[in-house]
């Protein structure tokens, strides 16, 4: 379209990345991450009231960095990668007969590998799903694994097709050249460090990890999985030679975590709720709103 523009005369930039380029790939990171947290909304009802779920969802947006990564950076991954582990928790929980659910389960996890490498581990949530139930035997299992992979490796071919192309490789792996070491992952600094550590500049994931563990008693598989997905992350991005993640707001590959750990979340907001009432529950979401907000214009005003 642009060339045929400017056939008439050099009037719009073809370099690839100019703004006739970044307005609509930012404009469609908000719309995925807006519809995102309305499909967390959604899962969310199956646990919570209608209302908990709302203030829940749109709490994580405003109370974390994934405000920054939608309305300051929408040109990062972040905010579809986000999108991605929504619409894959949604599938998971709200769709769960048909003989091609563990392969849409692996399609919809290779497509999230796609944004960002590290969510392919999203894939494990269904395939301990499948080891652990006790209605199939082990003929059975297998061939629902082979399913999920199948999926999976469908979904992320483009990747692996984008490797080859480039690297002439057929697969690279998640450490983008910089390398992992796995016997020293430096956790603390990941969250508390005080440029961009989790917990220091997004407390709320906190409360959102100790919100799993009451909701263990609602759904011990879910806490489950939250827990096992956060640590996973936690522990990969401690162990990369970039755990500093550069000029990150907060620790932002840790993002696509948040979909699952909004169950824990929605927890704590329905026990502050219950606690101290639903006007005081909102003022301290206004704070804590505000609170971001202010850490985003520092953040942006020091780096």
């Amino acid at each position: 379209m642009l060339t045929i523009v400017n056939i008439f005369g050099n009037f719009l930039d073809n370099s690839g990345l100019s703004l006739v380029y970044q307005i609509p790939v930012a404009a469609t990171s908000i719309l995925l991450a807006t519809f995102g947290l309305y499909l967390l909304s959604q899962i969310l009802t199956s646990y919570f009231s209608k209302r908990t779920s709302l203030l829940a969802a749109i709490t994580l947006f405003s109370t974390t960095n994934l405000l920054f990564y939608v309305a300051v950076e929408p040109l990062t991954s972040h905010a579809i990668s986000f999108f991605s582990a929504a619409l894959f928790i949604y599938y998971f929980l709200r769709y769960k007969k048909g003989n091609n659910y563990y392969f849409i389960l692996g399609l919809l996890a290779g497509v999230s590998g796609l944004v960002r490498v590290l969510n392919s581990f999203l894939v494990i949530i269904p395939a301990i799903q499948i080891l652990s139930s006790s209605k199939h035997n082990l003929t059975h299992k297998l061939k629902l694994e082979l399913k999920l992979a199948l999926g999976y490796l469908i979904g992320f071919l483009p990747q692996i097709y984008i490797w080859k192309l480039f690297f002439n490789k057929f697969i690279i792996g998640p450490s983008w050249g910089y390398g992992f070491d796995f016997g020293n992952p430096h956790i603390t600094h990941v969250l508390f460090n005080s440029q961009n550590g989790l917990f220091t500049l997004t407390p709320i994931i906190l409360f959102a990890i100790l919100g799993m563990i009451f909701f263990w008693k609602r759904n011990k598989s879910l806490a489950f999985y939250g827990l096992l997905y956060f640590a996973l992350h936690l522990f990969l991005v401690s162990s990369w030679a970039e755990f500093t993640q550069g000029g990150s707001y907060s620790i932002r590959m840790l993002i696509n975590t948040y979909p699952l750990l909004a169950f824990g979340f929605a927890e704590i907001v329905e026990r502050v709720e219950n606690a101290i009432g639903r006007n005081k529950t909102v003022a301290v979401i206004l704070g804590l709103s505000a609170l971001n907000a202010t850490l985003i214009i520092r953040y942006l005003a020091l780096y």
